[in-house]
């Protein structure tokens, strides 16, 4: 019952059997003794460790469990087995020093255990959230490469302090089904583990910005809290949401520089922002109330149900691209040098882009429709609310032929349910073919290189082309007519010779 003290060499438990322990008085580790357990079962220890120094290893196949709390000795060897702090109850601590973890390290307590700044946690093992509680990592170095899991409770990286940039996820995967929690002050924390699982993902700091670069599959609720941010992706072809819903309360941007499609629900007061270089498509039907900002890159609306970017106001600016085919529930404004363009993008195919709550097309901004055949091409749908147009209409006619199949209308913006439109473009302009269009009061005429005449009315939104070509039925009826003088002509000659 009396203490047990370790100050050089090493005390072992066990010899790899079932047998071997140490007695219920205290425990003194210090300098540069090592108190190291070897058994291949479970064994509970409850001794209090102190002394300040020394090593604790864990080196049986077993698993060594601490139910002490406050523990002050310093470092931690798991080169086998598992080293379980606490029994599921509120107990258990870990020594001060640092962390070498080539096994498991398994953290199992109904309240809180932070690994602090001196725990830093190396190796080739895993960490294991186990209990009801919440482990904090706040460890200066964490390298840990045998992935974590979080079975129970809540895994938080940061205390939120400020200034506080300690702790991480070490460089394995992260299987994730209960609650992963990050809590930063003012900081940017970027993950590039891949994160799978059916948990949840927190943000709980302030002023906190999170990247997720890995490829994620969690399924779990995605929670922004007020005055934080997620950032998918670093600019390049990395970063994953999951597919779980999204709460927001913060912003929830998106940078990538290809194509990346969101399913998720969007719920909640916070913003979403476009900043990538690439195309995100926004497919579900979204609630969230904050403002939707593109200033990079192209958002796509495709959603076939609600609103894909909630109810507020849409920004687009400095050089940003709105399109898509389905349906924007707040007023969009297009800012100058910004486009929108409805539709996929592509140079095939149709697609109506609906505005539930009114667009302002500002000066300098670009709309853009593609034409490709009478029923193909892509429009806007405006219901209710007001249409003001501004900037620069281009109409895409790289697969149009209009000598083909001249004598089409195509309402390009479709006014209904009291909509009204107001203003007018400052120029129209054609790709795929060249064409002057000159502006009569909101007529804007011009003629194409195969002589049809282009005429577009900012009064009913619609485009008319009009093809000069004769029908292949006339050139025919000319040609029989020239036959017929010239058989005549022969004739006449024949007789007068």
């Amino acid at each position: 019952t009396g203490t047990t003290t370790v100050t050089n060499g090493m005390l072992q438990i066990g010899n790899g059997g079932t047998t071997g322990s140490v007695g219920s008085g205290a425990i003194t580790l210090s300098g540069g003794g090592i108190l190291a357990f070897n058994r291949a079962d479970s064994v509970t220890l409850t001794n209090s460790i102190g002394g300040g120094g020394g090593v604790l290893s864990q080196m049986g196949a077993g698993t060594l469990v601490i139910t002490a709390t406050g523990a002050t000795y310093g470092v931690t060897m798991i080169s086998s087995g598992t080293l379980q702090i606490g029994d599921g109850g509120a107990n258990g601590a870990i020594g001060t020093g640092a962390i070498t973890n080539n096994s498991v390290l398994a953290l199992n307590s109904s309240t809180n255990i932070t690994l602090g700044i001196g725990n830093s946690i190396t190796g080739t093992g895993a960490l294991i959230q186990m209990g009801t509680g919440t482990t904090i990592i706040d460890a200066a170095i964490t390298t840990y490469s045998g992935g974590t899991l979080i079975s129970g409770g809540t895994l938080q990286v940061g205390t939120g302090a400020n200034l506080d940039t300690n702790g991480s996820l070490g460089t394995g995967n992260v299987t994730n089904n209960a609650t992963l929690a990050f809590k930063r002050y003012l900081q940017t924390d970027t993950v590039s583990n891949s994160i799978s699982g059916t948990g949840a993902l927190t943000i709980l700091g302030s002023g906190e910005t999170l990247i997720l670069a890995g490829s994620n599959r969690y399924s779990g609720l995605t929670i922004i809290t007020t005055n934080n941010a997620l950032q998918i992706g670093t600019g390049g072809t990395n970063g994953t949401l999951g597919s779980g819903s999204v709460s927001n309360a913060g912003t929830l941007s998106f940078n990538r520089s290809d194509l990346y499609t969101v399913t998720n629900t969007i719920s909640g007061a916070g913003a979403l922002s476009q900043i990538g270089s690439g195309t995100t498509i926004l497919s579900g039907s979204n609630s969230y109330t904050g403002v939707t900002t593109i200033t990079n890159g192209t958002l796509l609306a495709n959603n076939t149900t609600g609103s894909a970017v909630g109810t507020n106001t849409v920004n687009v600016s400095g050089g940003g691209i709105l399109g898509g085919n389905g349906t924007i529930g707040g007023r969009a404004y297009i800012a100058t040098n910004s486009s929108l363009i409805p539709g996929s993008g592509g140079l095939s195919g149709s697609g109506a882009l609906t505005f539930t709550h009114g667009l302002t097309l500002q000066s300098g901004a670009t709309t853009s429709f593609l034409i490709n055949a009478t029923n193909n091409f892509t429009s806007i749908n405006l219901s209710g609310w007001s249409l003001s147009y501004g900037g620069t209409l281009t109409l895409n006619l790289t697969t149009y032929a209009p000598v083909a199949v001249g004598g089409n209308t195509f309402t390009l913006f479709n006014l209904t349910n009291g909509a009204t439109e107001t203003g007018n473009f400052t120029s129209l302009t054609a790709i795929g073919d060249t064409i002057s269009f000159t502006n009569n009061a909101g007529v804007w005429t011009g003629t194409d290189t195969y002589g049809s005449t282009y005429q577009f009315s900012v009064a009913t939104g619609q485009l008319s082309v009009a093809s000069t070509v004769p029908e292949p039925s006339t050139y025919a009826l000319f040609g029989l007519g020239a036959l017929a003088l010239i058989i005549s002509y022969r004739a006449r000659s024949r007789r007068v010779a």
